[in-house]
């Protein structure tokens, strides 16, 4: 590797990788389990919502927990540097 000038961050690189996907996969995963809370919540309260509700807050908690997350892995990045 010395000889040909390639890096070691090879190596590294795909520590860093798994750990952002689980944070990610946990995150994703937290985020529909409120959304079916959510969703349950608000079926009990108004009779008159359909099945559509629980769907759609498990798609919204769903897609602000991956904007957290991003949020999340650009303060470890900055951290980092």
């Amino acid at each position: 590797m010395i000889d040909k000038g390639v890096s070691a961050s090879l190596f590294t690189s795909k520590e860093k990788s798994s750990i952002r996907f689980t944070l990610k996969l946990g995150m994703l995963s937290i985020g529909i389990s409120m959304g079916i809370i959510a969703g349950m919540i608000l079926m009990k309260l108004f009779d008159d919502i359909n099945d559509a509700i629980v769907v759609a807050m498990i798609l919204m908690f769903g897609g602000i927990s991956l904007i957290a997350n991003f949020m999340v892995e650009r303060k470890m990045d900055e951290k980092a540097d």
